[in-house]
């Protein structure tokens, strides 16, 4: 809790120093995992926060936040090299499945799954599946802004402008 309130002052080392402390008194804490992550993602230490979000999710797959932050952080990495990271992309099509197994309806799957689908190539399963996002959490300007791409990627389309005059 300390190192939350550490966290939300942007003080990140010290965040840092307390959540590995509760690591060493209990290194099943996919909390302590999970909040580390986040102090390395901004702390840009990437690597370092892969790792400790895949321990996080291995100890809890219900945290949807550290899966998709997970996937994020896989998906990023295999479109700045596709040909050598299609490991990556295997994983991110499992984080993908595993939150939409568990509900189907998961704003981070059907998000995820719209990424994946665009990465495809799969321009219609990619518009299809931002849609079905967007109708989960319709105040997501990020999403709204690649369904406004991936449509105007199909040529002229008054859906797209909408989309972007309302952006």
């Amino acid at each position: 809790d300390i190192g939350n309130k550490y966290y939300g002052r942007e003080k990140y080392k010290e965040a840092s120093i307390l959540y590995r402390k509760a690591l060493q008194k209990d290194l099943k804490n996919p909390d302590a995992y999970y909040r580390l992550a986040l102090v390395d993602i901004k702390t840009r230490q990437i690597a370092d926060a892969a790792r400790c979000l895949q321990r996080s999710v291995q100890l809890d797959p219900s945290n949807a936040d550290a899966t998709s932050k997970l996937a994020d952080l896989y998906l990023a990495s295999y479109l700045q090299n596709p040909e050598k990271r299609k490991n990556e992309f295997t994983e991110v099509k499992g984080l993908s499945a595993g939150l939409l197994k568990r509900d189907p309806n998961s704003f981070e799957g059907l998000r995820l799954k719209a990424f994946i689908a665009l990465a495809e190539r799969d321009v219609p399963a990619a518009i299809q599946g931002f849609q079905d996002a967007l109708r989960v959490k319709p105040d997501s300007p990020d999403l709204a802004l690649a369904l406004c791409q991936s449509l105007a990627s199909q040529g002229p389309n008054d859906q797209a402008v909408a989309i972007a005059k309302k952006l």
